[in-house]
């Protein structure tokens, strides 16, 4: 069986890749390798390279990183559209954790609420103004 959640990881990791620049035509590639690797019981191995040295260079001056929704954030209240719009240079919104389960494709009008988790793509040196951006710590 296929878990759900880790189809659900490899959604989020693709849409990383995207906001890091990668084209589809690279990404699927990528995906197919890991699935290949991953369900190798069940489904045939991919003879396609992974392109590592472009992953490399292109993570090497990004980072996923979380924040937790505070009560006392800016951002409290605000739509995702109007979160994205406070975020830093080079800082985007790649998915929210909430109640257990995590939202990839969110639209612009979703509002975060304490207890959600905030995933980011950006600048290590970003992450401390986001945070107070988002969780008001």
């Amino acid at each position: 069986m296929i878990s759900s959640e880790y189809e659900g990881a490899l959604h989020m990791f693709s849409r990383a890749l995207a906001r890091f620049g990668f084209a589809e035509d690279e990404i699927d590639p990528l995906l197919s390798r890991i699935r290949a690797h991953t369900y190798r019981g069940i489904t045939p191995r991919s003879s396609e390279g992974l392109p590592l040295a472009k992953i490399e260079k292109r993570f090497e001056e990004n980072r996923i990183f979380s924040v937790p929704v505070g009560k006392e954030a800016q951002a409290r209240g605000k739509t995702i559209g109007g979160l994205e719009a406070l975020l830093p240079p080079g800082v985007s919104l790649v998915a929210i954790r909430r109640k257990g389960r995590t939202l990839a494709e969110v639209p612009g009008d979703f509002v975060p609420d304490e207890g959600d988790t905030l995933l980011f793509s950006g600048p290590p040196g970003r992450a401390e103004e986001v945070a107070f951006l988002v969780s008001g710590e």
